[in-house]
């Protein structure tokens, strides 16, 4: 009894290893992949610059109430109206159910377009998660203008869904609807008693911050630290109703440590990556580098990409791009050295494969490799599965 009792007790022990053994096997994972994918990065220098330009204020002391026909930033041609002005202040409330109505109808007429005409509720909700999105986004970066007219037309999608969901109305319906009510409030509105037109033409900002007379295009290229340090604005007219940006042709002027303005080259064009508010990536050269007994220098710098964001900035941080790196990024785990050569192990076709590589940028993380465009299978390519963790790996071994 005692030795049937030892002989159960083996074989229950003998296959509780070897379902042990299968449940590891089927869940162990000799080694793990990740596709080699494109990477950009790059070194630069910071700072925060101020954005110089032609501005010609525009100013009157026409009475009465005045509604702007031209949005902030957009452009407006010399001799094309900036403003109506009228009497009856009921006026003012009249425009902004307008302009509230056409920025629904816009809202609505790109949904319609999206939607192919039909009450589709997946694009609306799409749309409804996309604009939350965006708000959050202005408001964060300070764009609170921009933020309120993105919830109007969050406001205007919200609205459509619960008809459309009750059944009441489909979306070009509910175009159909705002059109009428926008044509009929303009029916209604009187004849404006006068108007405010652009001397020249450029583009229309609603607002002066008394930078347009100390900061100019002629007497930038020269100006010293020191200069830049206690540069403060004039008292703005109260007859100043905004200016016009007249000249294409744009200064950065932006204040550095020393050490770092000498990687810098007067003459020389670079990339710079803009702050928060815009996060665009333009072309500039650098003009001039102005030093005095301090240990900044202010550098200064040319533009002649025209743009409404800019022209409504007079602040804004930039990065100044030095070195730009870019290529195929892996982990630094898969990185092995094998013969002397730099590489990484990949998988393909059930095949471990050893490929070379040339390091262009590398950090703590990952290493970014230069793309070869010679065609040679003996390099990594774009989506290689490359070997992220193993062991015991060889080229030419076979996998499951």
């Amino acid at each position: 009894m005692k030795g049937k009792g030892f002989l159960k007790t083996l074989l229950l022990i003998f296959l509780l290893v070897f379902f042990a053994y299968q449940i590891f096997s089927a869940l162990y994972q000799p080694f793990t992949t990740a596709a080699a994918s494109y990477y950009e990065t790059y070194n630069g220098i910071k700072s925060n610059a101020l954005i110089v330009r032609n501005e010609k204020l525009v100013t009157s002391d026409i009475s009465g109430i005045k509604q702007f026909v031209v949005k902030n930033g957009e452009k407006v041609s010399k001799s094309g109206t900036i403003a109506n002005v009228y009497e009856n202040e009921s006026v003012s409330g009249v425009y902004a159910q307008i302009e509230s109505l056409e920025t629904q109808l816009e809202a609505l007429q790109s949904l319609s377009s999206s939607a192919n005409g039909t009450a589709d509720l997946t694009v609306i909700n799409t749309k409804i998660e996309n604009k939350t999105a965006e708000i959050k986004a202005a408001a964060a970066k300070g764009k609170y203008d921009e933020a309120e007219e993105l919830n109007t037309e969050l406001f205007s999608l919200l609205s459509s869904k619960n008809n459309i969901v009750d059944g009441k109305s489909d979306v070009d319906s509910l175009i159909t609807q705002i059109k009428a009510k926008i044509n009929s409030l303009k029916s209604g509105v009187p004849s404006a008693n006068n108007k405010i037109t652009a001397d020249i033409s450029g583009f229309f900002v609603n607002e002066a911050d008394g930078y347009e007379s100390v900061l100019t295009t002629e007497n930038i290229e020269n100006i010293t630290p020191t200069e830049f340090k206690n540069l403060k604005p004039k008292e703005v007219d109260k007859n100043v109703i905004g200016k016009i940006v007249s000249d294409y042709t744009w200064y950065f002027a932006a204040e550095f440590d020393a050490n770092d303005a000498l990687k810098l080259k007067e003459g020389n064009n670079y990339n710079v990556i803009t702050g928060e508010n815009l996060g665009k990536e333009i072309t500039i050269n650098l003009v001039s580098l102005n030093s005095d007994n301090t240990d900044k220098t202010v550098a200064v710098f040319s533009c002649d990409e025209a743009d409404g964001d800019f022209s409504c900035l007079r602040r804004i941080p930039i990065t100044v791009v030095l070195e730009k790196y870019e290529g195929l990024k892996v982990s630094n785990r898969s990185v092995r050295m094998v013969d002397n050569n730099l590489g990484v192990y990949v998988v393909s076709a059930g095949i471990i494969k050893f490929k070379k590589i040339t390091s262009v940028y590398s950090n703590d993380e990952f290493t970014v490799c230069k793309i070869d465009k010679t065609g040679n299978s003996e390099c990594l390519r774009l989506y290689d599965e490359v070997v992220d963790k193993g062991k015991n790996l060889y080229d030419g071994k076979l996998v499951n």
